[in-house]
């Protein structure tokens, strides 16, 4: 077979994983998030599936969170990586902040293997909680509430999401995400694909409103 070819087939059928298991990801339920990935080359192989998905992206929405992260003026900052995938901001952030990696599957020898709805730290122990891309179980809101245990008082939540998740008001993910104890500071578009929001542990609320963000469909090829 023609070298050119037998690339291009490897890329499809790689292509081709990479949407099933996301799809798989949106639907499960976060205690079963784990079983959508058997072993860790399933999870490589989604990973090697989300590089090739970057490659036509204009920006990395994760830069975005390094860069917002290097402007915060705290020189003993943690943070928590929660869905670090192949925990890179651990390297990008090396020089200013200690950050804890987690995920389903460690792949590397600084991410620790944890569910984002029980995360090891003790309470009050982080100064940012990070969600790149990484809110995808139906019920991710319990990762919410794990996030706001983790960080000490008004510390810093950060979220990037993708656009065509988002409800139509984008106030409405700004109101459920506040009503598990949240403030928001800012918001803005990365581009046209990505969303960037910010937000500060605040009082404890009294409601928890119902998720909001969409599951990513992709079209049947």
């Amino acid at each position: 077979m023609d070298p050119k070819r037998k690339k291009e087939i490897k890329e499809r059928l790689l292509g081709s994983k990479f949407r099933l298991i996301s799809e798989r990801l949106y639907l499960a339920e976060s205690k079963n998030a784990g079983d959508v990935f058997p072993d860790e080359e399933c999870f490589r192989e989604y990973h090697r599936g989300y590089q090739k998905q970057k490659e036509q992206w204009n920006v990395d929405p994760l830069k975005t969170i390094t860069k917002e992260l290097k402007k915060k003026d705290d020189a003993e900052m943690t943070v928590a990586d929660i869905g670090c995938g192949e925990g890179k901001l651990a390297h990008l952030l090396r020089k200013k902040a200690k950050v804890n990696s987690f995920d389903l599957v460690s792949t590397a020898p600084h991410i620790t293997v944890a569910n984002m709805n029980n995360l090891p730290l003790p309470k009050k122990s982080v100064s940012a909680a990070v969600f790149c891309l990484s809110l995808m179980n139906k019920d991710y809101g319990a990762a919410l509430d794990e996030a706001r245990r983790v960080l000490k008082k008004r510390g810093a939540l950060l979220v990037t999401e993708i656009e065509s998740r988002l409800p139509q008001d984008k106030g409405s993910f700004i109101d459920e995400v506040e009503s598990h104890g949240f403030a928001l500071v800012k918001e803005r578009n990365i581009d046209e694909l990505f969303c960037y929001f910010e937000f500060a542990r605040s009082k404890k609320p009294l409601v928890k409103k119902k998720e909001t963000l969409k599951p990513c469909r992709y079209k049947k090829r």
